[in-house]
């Protein structure tokens, strides 16, 4: 990854818990990669200094979001669900302890990239 992005570093966090200095964020959450700023690299998790996280999953029934001709983008299965809860979880863990309005997280699966974009005001996707 380093040629394409030199200023990002990718750390493997899947067994790590958060050790954000003055964090009491009640979950204890593992995302799967986080990326930080080459200038903060970090050993563990750290929400408070993460760019962005990416979360891999392998099963099909374990993507969030779908393409359906009725405009509904977002899964109704109840494993697709607690990984849509789990992305927010995310998103909140770092929008709470950065001075952010916006945070981006990567879930991968089988099918194409879904960026996710998470804002105060909503959540918003979108195809890569």
């Amino acid at each position: 990854m380093s040629p394409h992005v030199p200023n990002l570093i990718l750390e493997n966090t899947s067994s790590s818990m958060d050790c954000a200095p003055y964090s009491k964020f009640p979950f204890a959450l593992k995302p799967d990669c986080s990326v930080y700023a080459k200038d903060n690299k970090r050993a563990k998790l750290d929400f408070s200094c993460v760019d962005f996280v990416i979360e891999f999953k392998k099963h099909m029934a374990d993507d969030p979001f779908i393409d359906d001709p009725l405009n509904r983008f977002v899964s109704r299965n109840k494993s697709a669900r607690e990984v849509l809860g789990q992305l927010t979880a995310y998103a909140a863990a770092i929008l709470s302890s950065q001075y952010r309005t916006h945070a981006f997280i990567a879930p991968i699966s089988a099918r194409p990239l879904f960026m996710t974009l998470n804002h105060f005001s909503g959540f918003f996707y979108g195809l890569s």
